[in-house]
């Protein structure tokens, strides 16, 4: 893994918070406000914890705090949205009044009332005016919610049954004809569910129990109702439900069985689930998912508010193939250097995709090796102000024709320069391709629209493409084939549309997959599996021929001339753009015949140059 820049400090300036519903400021200010309330220092191991005298709903509010050590004490977390800050109602702390929102209010007094009593809430259970002890604090939210003996979930109180009819519909959900849209969108609407810090909370946390009202519902009830609807595509049209799956889904990855916490997610994948959450402070979308990865204190080694977020971005540590992820269908911001992941521009987007797809068709989880085997090792610099990211590797060839762009308002046009051609001219051309003959050039463009891998199954997405799929390639323009296709999505459709009027070596891509002597037929299975692999349209990606006459696939952005380049660490091809000084990273690129390898074994180690990547 190369190493960036771990320039960072020990969490100067950090704090706790960042849901959209926080006005955190403001949040700070009333805790500077409650200077009646001594907050004695806290030894290393200690934590403080609130206990709530009993009392009927009618009566007022009184606690204590007190300090403990982190295992000595039974005790309930509690995960919520601290609400409006001008809404506040006085509850008594230790003998003084201290004014809390509305909503954390209802969320005590529903803890007494079901007799929560003893619990840590960060808002009072942390000295908020002592920067030190927050910090502090902070970095031990691991080990006080795994530690607590629950974690209650405050969704809010319910004003309309809405809680009621939700619960119940998720606790006796069973088949699809059960289905009761309103109850979904009664528990999607939650405003908690929008802040980033409560995937770390409900993923870390041993036990979860959303407490909305009256009415309860465990994680594990509330995980497993979602699976099933997972196979329902009109969920995906509610609003609020890819927001709930992420996080439903990182907190399954984390909890490895039952009673145990050990994260098999990996920074990049929480990013990409998360994306869609909110945070006051845009940090926060970061460092508010660290603590449940299983690279975060290795990536971001000391998280630090007090630099902006250009500067974290461009420091974070990951698989050199990171710096490919983008949103395609957007030039790179100018003002960001070109290797810098733009994380933001996802998250405003809710473009969680490309990064999720990234993990099975580059980097680590893909397979590919084009750039050797030791993927995870480079050596990178920076320049002096780190601005350029320089990295070695090799020049292998450029990008010659490209299948024409097919996104919404664009203008259709084609940007290869290839013309059809006899079929012995066809033929004689392919024999002088780097694939041999006509037979090694059709397995070449049928792998490539694949990306040589297949669709396994949900967990492990993609294996290598077997001999089989040959076969669905020459059917790809039969009746029943198309039928498959119009199922997916319209952007896939225009990619494929875009792609079938591509040259290669003179032929049009349908007329290569067109076999009209071909009387085997595939399996319907085997044909979905084929249409569900082809990887056109997946990232935006288009058809490429390169100037050694390889076929592949490439960025959306890439252009003809684009320098395709092998570099140390890597695991795909990435196309750069000469610039002054240097070069801009387009993006990556698929090249069959050099994603295992097979280029950069024959290369002279000694022979590497810099890219100065800028």
């Amino acid at each position: 893994m190369p190493s960036f820049k771990n320039a960072f400090g020990r969490f100067r300036g950090s704090k706790r918070g960042g849901e959209a519903s926080m006005d955190f400021k403001a949040f700070q200010e009333t805790q500077r406000q409650q200077t009646g309330i001594t907050y004695l220092p806290l030894e290393n191991t200690e934590i403080r914890i609130l206990t709530i005298q009993l009392g009927l709903k009618s009566d007022p509010i009184i606690c204590t705090l007190s300090h403990t050590q982190i295992y000595a004490t039974a005790y309930t977390a509690l995960s919520y949205c601290w609400g409006d800050s001008n809404d506040s109602v006085p509850i008594t702390v230790n003998n003084c009044i201290v004014p809390v929102t509305q909503n954390l209010f209802a969320a005590l007094l529903e803890l007494r009332w079901q007799a929560y009593t003893v619990i840590w809430v960060d808002a009072l259970c942390i000295n908020q005016a002592d920067t030190t002890e927050r910090n502090h604090q902070i970095l031990r939210m691991r080990d006080i919610y795994y530690t607590a003996s629950q974690t209650i979930a405050w969704l809010g109180s319910d004003l309309g049954d809405h809680a009621k009819l939700a619960f119940q519909f998720f606790s006796d959900f069973q088949y699809f004809s059960d289905i009761n849209f309103e109850a979904i969108k009664a528990l999607l609407a939650v405003r908690y569910w929008k802040r980033t810090w409560i995937i770390q909370e409900l993923a870390l946390s041993r036990s979860v129990v959303f407490l909305w009202g009256l009415h309860m519902l465990t994680l594990e009830t509330l995980q497993d109702k979602f699976d099933r609807l997972r196979m329902m595509p009109l969920a995906y049209s509610l609003n609020g439900y890819t927001e709930l799956k992420g996080i439903l889904l990182i907190a399954k990855m984390v909890h490895r069985g039952e009673g145990t916490v050990g994260s098999d997610v990996d920074l990049q994948s929480a990013l990409s689930f998360s994306c869609l959450s909110k945070a006051s402070e845009p940090k926060d979308k970061i460092f508010g998912i660290l603590g449940l990865t299983c690279d975060g204190e290795t990536l971001v080694p000391s998280p630090d508010y007090g630099r902006s977020l250009d500067e974290i971005l461009r420091d974070m540590t990951m698989p050199l193939d990171i710096i490919c992820l983008d949103n395609p269908a957007k030039p790179k911001r100018t003002d960001l250097p070109s290797w810098v992941t733009d994380w933001p521009s996802l998250w405003r987007t809710g473009r969680s995709g490309p990064s999720v797809s990234s993990r099975r068709v580059r980097g680590l989880e893909s397979g590919y090796s084009a750039c050797g085997k030791a993927v995870s090792e480079a050596s990178v610099k920076f320049s002096e102000d780190g601005l350029v990211l320089i990295v070695r590797g090799y020049i292998f060839d450029t990008v010659k024709d490209i299948s024409r762009r097919y996104l919404s308002g664009e203008t259709k046009s084609s940007l290869h320069s290839s013309a059809p051609v006899s079929a012995y001219e066809s033929q004689n051309s392919a024999q002088q391709s780097p694939y041999g003959s006509m037979d090694g050039l059709y397995d070449a463009i049928c792998r490539t629209l694949i990306k040589d891998r297949t669709v396994k199954n949900s967990l492990n997405w993609y294996s290598t493409a077997g001999s089989d799929f040959s076969r669905c390639f020459k059917q790809l323009w039969s009746r029943d084939i198309e039928t498959l296709i119009r199922k997916r999505s319209p952007h896939f459709q225009k990619a494929f549309e875009a792609a079938s009027d591509f040259y290669l070596y003179g032929l049009r891509l349908h007329e290569w997959a067109t076999d009209p002597t071909s009387t085997i037929r595939s399996s319907t299975n085997r044909s979905k599996g084929f249409v569900d692999s082809i990887q056109l349209g997946r990232m935006c990606t288009r058809l490429m021929t390169t100037s050694k006459g390889y076929v592949g696939m490439t960025h959306y952005q890439s252009e003809m001339g684009d320098l395709i380049c092998l570099i140390e660490g890597a695991s795909v091809p990435m196309v750069l753009r000469p610039c002054e000084g240097g070069f801009r990273l387009i993006g990556d690129a698929y090249v069959h015949g050099i994603m295992n390898g097979e280029f950069w074994a024959k290369q002279d180690a000694n022979a590497m140059q810099e890219f100065h990547l800028k």
